[in-house]
C-alpha cells in the first residue's frame, strides 16, 4: 500500500490513470514533467506476474494504491 496526502484522484479517473500518457493534470506537459507512463508500466508489470493494483481514496486525504501479488 502506497497512500498520499495531495489532491487525490477522482473515483471517475481511476482506471484512465493506467492509460499510457495520459496526465490528469492540464497544467502539466513533458516540458513541466512526467510522461504519463508510470503507472501504465506498473499495470502491465502486474498483470506479467498475476498481481493486482488498485485505487481508492487514502485516509490522508489523496490517492492510496494497493498491490496484491499472488503467493
Amino acid at each position: 500500500m502506497v497512500s498520499d496526502d495531495g489532491q487525490g484522484i477522482d473515483p471517475k479517473d481511476y482506471q484512465t490513470v493506467f492509460i499510457p500518457f495520459t496526465r490528469l493534470d492540464k497544467s502539466r506537459s513533458r516540458k513541466t514533467g512526467g510522461l504519463g507512463v508510470g503507472l501504465a508500466i506498473t499495470k502491465g508489470a502486474c498483470k506479467k506476474i498475476k498481481a493486482e493494483i488498485s485505487i481508492s481514496q487514502s485516509h490522508l486525504g489523496g490517492a492510496r494504491f494497493d498491490l496484491r501479488i499472488p503467493l
